[in-house]
């Protein structure tokens, strides 16, 4: 994620029941991930503005690998 020039690494844990788990939330699917934190924040800024989640990065090689969501 690029956030004021930066670049932060937020982990997502895939679990053996497959969830998606971030930080105390879990999800059904990586859609999901994306539609919570397109309208909550996933961060803050260091001026305290909310950072939220424009729309997934799907690189064109990847994109045809990957199961349709």
């Amino acid at each position: 994620m690029l956030s004021s020039d930066r670049v932060h690494h937020i982990p997502i844990e895939l679990t053996v029941d497959n969830k998606y788990y971030i930080g105390q939330y879990s999800f059904e699917s990586l859609a999901r991930v994306i539609a919570y934190y397109s309208q909550s924040a996933l961060c803050y800024t260091d001026d305290g503005k909310a950072v939220l989640l424009g729309s997934q990065f799907v690189h064109n090689d990847v994109a045809t690998s990957l199961p349709p969501t």
